[in-house]
């Protein structure tokens, strides 16, 4: 595996060197600005791969490597079989070959002793290149127990919440001032922290949101507003890894049965509704992910928001509920899968206990009638 896993990165290596990242993302149509990164030139822009109005984007123009703090990440082939739809990361490199003109430069492929198919077909190997590396651990910012602004935090979370998972208040810190900091651990090591907006900027933020998808502006009106009022709910420290994080790991595979859901709000309303609860962070499951839900649970019931959502042309749509039907597709082995479908237009911390239970009640059922009717 890992004589594969180096040519791998060799090969990678003298493909994406030839590669101009900044023509690839002009090729797609994807409008973009640079800045300066802790590894060099980074490219920043709204995320191709899901519904995303506000830049959650990134790609390091050295290494190819992007982000998105929704959707996780990857290397640039990975990139490229996203975009095209590639089933493998062989095709994805096969593509790339042709763009830059190497389709028959025998002499970058002979690193592979026999041929690429041995370590390309399995994408359960290209997966583990990007996530053999070690999860690095993050110092949280200078902050305050959270406790101290109850008054400011208390519409989001109880004093119980707040002390149960050790979370921390920025008042002076430039990047997250007035923000709800909320540790994420994994392996007993502080992996993350999801830094809750708290000043009212965010929500005022996703109005603007609204007003942009109904009108039909330029592009430098549309990017006057976005550089005025653009304000993320929630920050990740940059870099984090999130295809490869959960919230409340480390309680979680304590127990054979989990509800997974999307954010860490809703994963601390359904523990306080008595259920063992795991967040994504995402609405979306990569391979990493799934893999180590199904290592670990014998019973998942998936609690995705059932949105209320109107599309650019007006079209009403339940994001939540798609993922949801995606997520249920991933889980092809021996454990129980079910979905729980919540009152419309909620998600799990808008539920009361009762709504809940309800909810969870009636995924079991629905799932027994499908499994006795295959009988």
């Amino acid at each position: 595996m890992l004589h594969s896993l180096d040519n791998y990165r060799k090969v990678y290596n003298e493909v994406y060197s030839k590669v101009n990242l900044e023509k690839v993302l002009k090729h797609y149509n994807l409008d973009y600005r640079s800045y300066r990164g802790q590894k060099g030139r980074e490219f920043e822009c709204v995320c191709p791969f899901h519904d995303d109005s506000t830049p959650s984007f990134s790609i390091q123009e050295n290494t190819g490597v992007f982000n998105c703090f929704v959707c996780g990440g990857g290397d640039f082939l990975k990139f490229i079989k996203l975009l095209e739809g590639f089933k493998t990361t062989k095709d994805a490199l096969e593509f790339v070959k042709k763009q830059i003109g190497q389709e028959d430069n025998i002499d970058v492929f002979s690193i592979i002793k026999d041929s690429t198919d041995k370590f390309i077909q399995n994408e359960e190997q290209i997966d583990e290149v990007n996530t053999e590396q070690e999860i690095k651990e993050v110092i949280l910012p200078k902050s305050k127990p959270a406790e101290e602004f109850f008054d400011i935090v208390k519409k989001r979370v109880s004093l119980e919440d707040i002390k149960k998972y050790g979370m921390r208040y920025c008042v002076d810190d430039k990047t997250y001032h007035e923000r709800l900091i909320i540790p994420v651990y994994m392996n007993n090591k502080l992996v993350t922290f999801a830094a809750r907006d708290m000043s009212g900027k965010a929500e005022i933020w996703g109005k603007v949101k609204t007003i942009l998808k109904q009108k039909k502006l330029s592009k430098q009106d549309k990017q006057k507003f976005i550089d005025k009022y653009m304000y993320k709910k929630i920050l990740y420290p940059f870099g984090t890894q999130m295809g490869k994080l959960f919230f409340n790991w480390d309680e979680a595979v304590k127990h054979k049965e989990v509800v997974i859901c999307e954010g860490i709000f809703s994963a601390i309303a359904i523990i306080n509704f008595g259920y063992n609860a795991l967040a994504l962070l995402s609405c979306h499951l990569n391979f990493y992910k799934a893999k180590k839900i199904q290592q670990n649970f014998e019973r998942v019931y998936i609690a995705l928001d059932n949105d209320d959502k109107v599309d650019v042309e007006g079209k009403r749509i339940n994001p939540g509920q798609e993922s949801a039907q995606k997520i249920m597709k991933e889980f092809l082995t021996d454990i129980q899968v079910f979905n729980i479908v919540l009152p419309f237009g909620k998600d799990p911390d808008d539920c009361t206990q009762g709504e809940f239970e309800q909810s969870f009640e009636n995924a079991k059922k629905m799932q027994n009638m499908f499994t006795l009717s295959l009988q």
